[in-house]
C-alpha cells in the first residue's frame, strides 16, 4: 500500500490517479469505478495530470518519466542520465515537465519532444520534489536533506 501522498488530484475533484506496483489507475470516485488502467512495467513515486487534464505523467524508478494520454497510449518517454526519478511536474502551460532525481539534478524537458532543455545543479543530495510556480517562471525543488531551492529565469519559451 502506498502512502496517501502518492495520490494526486486531477483538475476535477472526482478524478484521481493512483499509482500501484503493477499499473496506474485513473479512477472516477464520483462513479466509483476505474476509468482506465495504464500498464506500469516500472515503479514510480509520482503521478500528475497536465493542466488541461488530458495527459498523465509518471516518474520512473529506473530513471526517466513517461506521459500517457487518457486512453492509455504512451505519448512520450523521458530518459534521465542516471538514478531514479522521484517526482515529475508539468509547467502551468503543459509544454514542459520537470523531474527530480537521485542524480542530484532537476531536469526541465520539452513535454512534446522529450528533449532536455535545462539541467539544474545545486542540491547536495538527491532531489525529492519539484513544482513550477503558477506563472511558470520559477521552479522550486526539495532535496531529501530538506534543502529547498527556487530556480528563476524560466520565462516564456522561445
Amino acid at each position: 500500500m502506498l502512502p496517501a501522498e502518492a495520490l494526486v488530484d486531477g483538475p476535477f475533484d472526482t478524478r484521481i490517479g493512483s499509482p500501484t506496483a503493477q499499473m496506474r489507475l485513473l479512477r472516477d470516485w464520483g462513479r466509483g469505478e476505474v476509468v482506465r488502467t495504464f500498464p506500469a512495467p516500472w515503479s514510480g513515486f509520482s503521478l500528475t495530470f497536465d493542466p488541461a487534464g488530458t495527459r498523465l505523467a509518471a516518474s520512473h524508478l529506473q530513471g526517466g518519466a513517461v506521459i500517457w494520454d487518457l486512453e492509455g497510449s504512451v505519448l512520450q518517454r523521458f530518459a534521465a542520465d542516471a538514478g531514479h526519478v522521484d517526482d515529475v511536474a508539468f509547467s502551468p502551460d503543459g509544454s514542459r515537465i520537470a523531474t527530480a532525481g537521485d542524480d542530484v539534478t532537476v531536469r526541465i524537458w520539452d513535454a512534446g519532444t522529450a528533449v532536455t532543455e535545462l539541467v539544474l545543479r545545486g542540491h547536495a543530495s538527491k532531489v525529492w520534489q519539484v513544482r513550477f510556480s503558477p506563472d511558470g517562471k520559477r521552479l522550486a525543488s526539495l532535496g531529501i536533506d530538506g534543502g529547498v531551492r527556487v530556480w528563476g529565469g524560466l520565462g516564456p519559451r522561445r
